[in-house]
C-alpha cells in the first residue's frame, strides 16, 4: 500500500515538473509568432481560443454534457479569474516578452510572491513568518542581478517592458489569492474552461482582430502552425496535467518547487535560441531567486509559548469529546450501583 502511494506521488511530481517545463518554452513560441506582424493581445487571444478545444473534449469525454455544469460562485469567480487570472496576466506576459525578452519576462513573473505577501499582509491580515520575508529579500535581490547582469550604469532594458513584467506578476498573484477564495467544491477542469472561455472573450475584443492591418496573417499555415503549438505547449496540456499531478499525494510546497522549473527553461531557451545575453552575475541572481522558491516553500517550525499551554480551542475539544459520552451508558452504571448495594 505504501509503494503504491509512492508511485503515485511520484506520478504527480513527474506531471508537475512537465507542466513547469511546458510552461517554460511559452516565451519562445511567443517570439515566433510576433515575427507575423502580431502583438501580443492575438498571440494571448490565439492561445486561450485553442485551448478550450481539447479542455472542453476533455471534459466532454470524462462526464458528458453534465459535466459542463457549475455553481453560481464557481462561474462569477471563473469570470473575475478569467479576466485578470488569465486574459491580462497572459497579455502582459506576452508583451513582456516581447519587449525584455524570453527570460527576464519569466523572472519578473516569479516575483508574484512579493505581490501575494503584500496582499495578504496588507488587506487579508495575514501573519507572515521570518522565512517568508528572507525569501522575498532573497527574491527581490535575485531579480535585480538578473535584470541589471550587475551592470547599472549601462542598464538598458526597456522600463515599459518591466513594468509589463510586475503587472503580469501581480495578476498572477492575484490569480492565486482569488483561486483560494473561490474554494475547492468546483471541479479544476471545468473551472479551467470558463477561466479559459472567458479570457478568449475578454481577449477578443481587446485584440479586435477585424481590425487588423494584415488579417490575411490569420490563414498563414505556417502562424497557424505555431499559434497550435503555443496553445497547446502552454495553455491546455500544462494546465490540465498540473492539476492531475496536484491530484495525487503529493505535498504542495514540493509542487511549487518543482514547477519553478519553468524558470530555468526559460532562461536557457532564450539563451541558446534567442541568442539574449546573460553574464555571470545574472546566472548568480537565477541561482538566488531559485533558492528563494525553495526557501519560500519550506516547512519552518516555530515554538511558540501558547504551545506549552491548553488552548481555548483544545478546551472546546474536550468539552465536545465529553458531551459525546453516551448518557444511556452513564445511567446504566448508576443502575448497577444501586444493585450492588442492594445486595449487599
Amino acid at each position: 500500500m505504501g509503494k503504491t502511494l509512492k508511485n503515485d506521488a511520484m506520478k504527480g511530481y513527474l506531471l508537475i515538473l512537465l507542466s513547469g517545463i511546458l510552461w517554460g518554452t511559452g516565451g519562445y513560441w511567443v517570439i515566433q509568432l510576433n515575427a507575423f506582424g502580431v502583438g501580443p493581445a492575438m498571440t494571448s487571444l490565439s492561445a486561450h481560443l485553442l485551448s478550450l478545444i481539447p479542455i472542453g473534449l476533455t471534459i466532454l469525454f470524462k462526464k458528458g454534457i453534465s459535466g459542463f455544469k457549475i455553481s453560481k460562485r464557481g462561474l462569477i469567480f471563473a469570470i473575475i479569474l478569467g479576466i485578470f487570472g488569465k486574459g491580462i496576466l497572459k497579455i502582459s506576459y506576452d508583451a513582456a516578452t516581447i519587449e525584455v525578452g524570453q527570460s527576464t519576462a519569466c523572472v519578473l513573473l516569479y516575483t508574484a510572491p512579493i505581490f501575494v505577501t503584500a496582499i495578504s499582509v496588507c488587506f487579508l491580515k495575514a501573519k507572515v513568518r521570518w522565512n517568508t520575508y528572507i525569501a522575498l529579500a532573497l527574491n527581490l535581490l535575485g531579480v535585480i542581478l538578473i535584470v541589471t547582469g550587475g551592470n547599472f550604469r549601462e542598464f538598458n532594458l526597456s522600463s515599459w517592458g518591466i513594468i509589463l513584467g510586475l503587472i503580469a506578476a501581480f495578476t498572477y498573484a492575484l490569480n492565486i489569492i482569488l483561486g483560494r477564495a473561490a474554494g475547492e467544491n468546483a471541479d479544476p477542469l471545468v473551472a479551467s474552461f470558463y477561466m479559459m472561455l472567458t479570457s478568449t472573450t475578454f481577449l477578443f475584443f481587446v485584440a479586435k482582430p477585424w481590425q487588423m492591418a494584415n488579417p490575411e496573417v490569420l490563414l498563414n499555415g505556417k502562424f497557424i502552425f505555431w499559434a497550435v503549438i503555443n496553445s497547446v505547449l502552454t495553455a491546455a496540456v500544462p494546465n490540465m496535467i498540473y492539476l492531475q499531478g496536484l491530484s495525487y499525494d503529493i505535498e504542495v510546497p514540493k509542487a511549487g518547487i518543482i514547477s519553478s522549473v519553468e524558470v530555468i527553461v526559460a532562461t536557457f531557451m532564450g539563451v541558446f535560441l534567442l541568442g539574449e545575453n546573460m553574464n555571470f552575475v545574472s546566472v548568480l541572481g537565477l541561482l538566488i531567486m531559485l533558492s528563494s522558491i525553495v526557501l519560500l516553500n519550506s516547512k519552518v517550525e516555530e515554538v511558540e509559548i501558547e504551545n506549552f499551554e491548553l488552548k481555548h480551542e483544545d478546551v472546546e475539544r474536550v468539552e465536545v469529546e465529553v458531551s459525546k459520552v453516551d448518557h444511556t451508558e452513564v445511567a446504566k452504571l448508576d443502575v448497577d450501583h444501586t444493585e450492588l448495594e442492594q445486595a449487599e
